[in-house]
């Protein structure tokens, strides 16, 4: 919800994708994240860029529990439809 983008957010997804990659990358032998986590690294850099909207007041302040609430309902799951050939 916030109004519009700032540095501050922008730096904040970079931080976010950095830290993420330095806990979660247990061999080292990768720089950045297992795509097979890419719904948790996008939720783990989605609330760094919030709490940095609130921040620099792009965003009105709100709890951690909303945040992770808001990012959850507003998540998108991918849905594929079955493909069956129709041609030969």
């Amino acid at each position: 919800e916030a109004r519009y983008i700032t540095n501050g957010m922008l730096m904040a997804s970079s931080y976010a994708l950095a830290e993420y990659s330095a806990t979660h990358n247990q061999n080292n032998e990768t720089l950045l994240p297992s795509l097979n986590d890419i719904r948790a690294v996008s939720q783990f850099i989605a609330k760094a860029v919030y709490k940095q909207a609130i921040v620099d007041r792009a965003a009105w302040p709100t709890s951690d529990e909303r945040i992770d609430q808001r990012i959850e309902r507003n998540f998108w799951e991918p849905e594929y439809r079955n493909y069956r050939r129709a041609a030969v």
